[in-house]
């Protein structure tokens, strides 16, 4: 039974997570984990993780948690990896392990970090270029991303206009290398989740001082 990834905003107020495990139950889906992603505006961000049944189980859920006063519900989509799991970890032990392979490693890696898709590697060229220089498993063969014309030096999000295709962008060195994690469709990333994506890339820095 595959887990689903709900992502929902919630009134920032005592009760409300409970009356959303309620609604889901009564769906006959049964919650795995919460992570709180933060609070904005007044709105707590949840992703939410469950086993449901059926092949209206998307629809049944979402209709349960809309019909809750309050509640929106961003995205439900299939879960990367299981609940409870820690790939960051996995992916700074793999880093640890070979060095020499840091950069390719840290991002094959960060699709499964950041509930994503796929992930690529690039390095800046001459006049605002960027060369790709590695791809993730599940990257398409000529990504079309929205690269920025100037390093990144703190990670953030990146969304083409008009397209459910959203991207976290994350630098190294200065900007002599970027990763970009992509989500195909999906919740756009929160600033919780690229405060976590810099702290783990510092840490892969202290471990692998990255060359190559």
């Amino acid at each position: 039974m595959p887990v689903l990834l709900v992502r929902i905003t919630v009134p920032d107020r005592p009760g409300s997570l409970a009356s959303v495990t309620g609604a889901i139950a009564a769906t006959g889906a049964d919650v795995v984990s919460i992570d709180v992603l933060g609070a904005e505006e007044g709105r707590a961000v949840d992703d939410v993780a469950l086993r449901a049944t059926g092949a209206d189980a998307r629809e049944r859920i979402r209709l349960a948690l809309e019909g809750l006063p309050g509640v929106a519900v961003e995205s439900i989509r299939v879960a990367r990896g299981l609940p409870g799991h820690r790939p960051d970890l996995d992916a700074l032990t793999w880093v640890a392990r070979d060095p020499g392979r840091a950069l390719v490693t840290y991002a094959d890696h960060l699709p499964l970090m950041l509930g994503a898709d796929w992930a690529v590697l690039a390095e800046p060229g001459p006049g605002g270029t960027w060369t790709l220089i590695h791809r993730s498993p599940g990257a398409p063969a000529e990504p079309d991303l929205p690269l920025p014309a100037t390093p990144v030096v703190a990670a953030r999000a990146a969304r083409d206009e008009g397209s459910p295709r959203t991207a976290a962008l994350v630098g190294l060195a200065g900007g002599r290398w970027l990763f970009v994690a992509v989500r195909d469709e999906g919740p756009p990333f929160r600033r919780q989740e690229l405060l976590h994506l810099q702290r783990v890339t510092d840490l892969f820095v202290l471990l692998a001082e990255p060359t190559q």
